[in-house]
């Protein structure tokens, strides 16, 4: 097969994320070495063709798909006009609805997606406002885009995203349970007031947090990955959720949190503690067994780069989706 010169090929691959990490809502986010790979071909073979394949089930038409819209959007944005056929195939290792950015990382391979068709370079602070605009908050855009750790602000007209350096010597391991929550539904049963104990709380804590990641305190770290503004209220939705956090902390974690509207938890710990990292991995398993949870446990690294669109020759492009899909509807 001969690629045409108005045939273009990508691969992305966009990190899975965890947002909050306790008392950051919706303003601290970390990448994480989990990844979904977006592989895009645009062609002006087939003008206007659009389909959507993927390695898991697909339940809504490609033209509703987020990454669609988020491509479709971004190019709005730049005001780049164009009628090419797009292919778009999907090999996903991140599970879906389970608080670690899988929607995100959909978002973020549309946006770049359409920065590298139209052949425009966006600015990293761009890509983060779009994504956002699409997502609705940036605490998972912006690592994903990003990576390592970041802080973001929205604002009204704006994001302002900072990376944080992660340390090298904390250890994360990811409890991934078989339950899922729709963050629709965990945003819900937050409550629509919260005390000025709570808000005083998070805001001490949240500091906390970031002073003891540069300063390297784990007792520092320990205190600080705590929160009182979401977690309680979203326990509801996951069986057994504040029994595993403890059974982490008492099994020797520095902290253990929910990642994002859960139901997924990270825990952290020193990476040369070897026991600990075991010890801790088996509390969760064992807690959440007792509610009758099946939960896979896993060691991630944190994904420090920043993620960019590589172009592929047509060969590789046949390489990577030579396997079985689940097609658009």
């Amino acid at each position: 097969m001969i690629q045409s010169n108005s045939d273009f090929c990508y691969c992305i691959d966009v990190p899975a994320t965890s947002a909050n990490l306790g008392p950051g809502f919706d303003c601290f986010g970390l990448a994480l070495q989990l990844y979904n790979k977006f592989i895009f071909k645009v062609s002006d073979n087939y003008p206007g063709h659009v389909s959507l394949k993927a390695n898991f089930p697909l339940n809504q038409n490609i033209r509703n798909n987020l990454i669609y819209k988020a491509y479709a959007h971004t190019l709005d944005c730049i005001g780049y006009k164009n009628n090419f056929g797009i292919n778009i195939n999907v090999i996903s290792d991140i599970p879906s609805a389970r608080g670690l950015g899988s929607s995100a990382t959909a978002v973020v391979a549309g946006v770049l997606a359409a920065g590298a068709v139209s052949g425009t370079n966006l600015r990293l602070s761009e890509a983060i406002e779009i994504a956002t605009e699409i997502e609705g908050h940036p605490d998972n855009v912006a690592p994903a885009i990003l990576g390592g750790m970041t802080l973001s602000i929205q604002e009204r007209t704006s994001v302002y995203s900072q990376k944080i350096e992660w340390p090298d010597d904390l250890a994360i391991l990811v409890g991934i349970p078989e339950v899922k929550v729709r963050t629709q539904s965990a945003r819900r049963v937050l409550p629509r007031h919260v005390s000025f104990e709570d808000a005083v709380f998070n805001l001490r804590r949240a500091s906390l947090l970031i002073s003891s990641l540069v300063k390297r305190d784990w007792r520092g770290l320990s205190i600080a990955m705590h929160d009182s503004l979401h977690q309680d209220a979203r326990s509801s939705l996951i069986p057994g959720l504040n029994k595993v956090l403890n059974a982490c902390r008492e099994a020797g974690a520095i902290g253990a949190v929910l990642s994002g509207s859960g139901p997924c938890i990270l825990s952290v710990m020193p990476a040369f503690h070897q026991n600990t990292i075991h010890a801790v991995a088996e509390a969760i398993e064992r807690t959440w067994q007792q509610y009758k949870v099946e939960v896979e446990v896993k060691q991630l690294a944190v994904q420090r780069m920043t993620t960019k669109v590589r172009a592929i020759s047509l060969e590789e492009y046949n390489h990577l989706i030579d396997r079985e899909w689940e097609t658009d509807l």
